[in-house]
């Protein structure tokens, strides 16, 4: 995590690896289709490897959930 200051204010930045487990922590608000396409944005850019997002994902309680596609982008690569 790293911390920026915007506009006075201190703002918590998490990495892109975190924050695709995050989204599929809470893919009720924020849609199944949004998380697996982070995943898959993120991934294609080269922004997270797939060992930090399964890292954030086991650490966070969604492995079973995210390791199917996690698995099915890397297949596809």
């Amino acid at each position: 995590m790293e911390t920026h200051q915007v506009e006075g204010i201190s703002v918590p930045i998490f990495s892109v690896a975190k924050t695709v487990a995050d989204a599929f922590r809470h893919r009720r608000s924020v849609g199944v289709e949004m998380s697996i396409q982070g995943l898959g944005e993120a991934l294609r850019q080269g922004k997270a490897i797939p060992a930090e997002i399964s890292n954030y994902a086991m650490r966070g309680g969604v492995w079973t959930i995210l390791r199917p596609y996690l698995e099915a982008f890397v297949a596809s690569i």
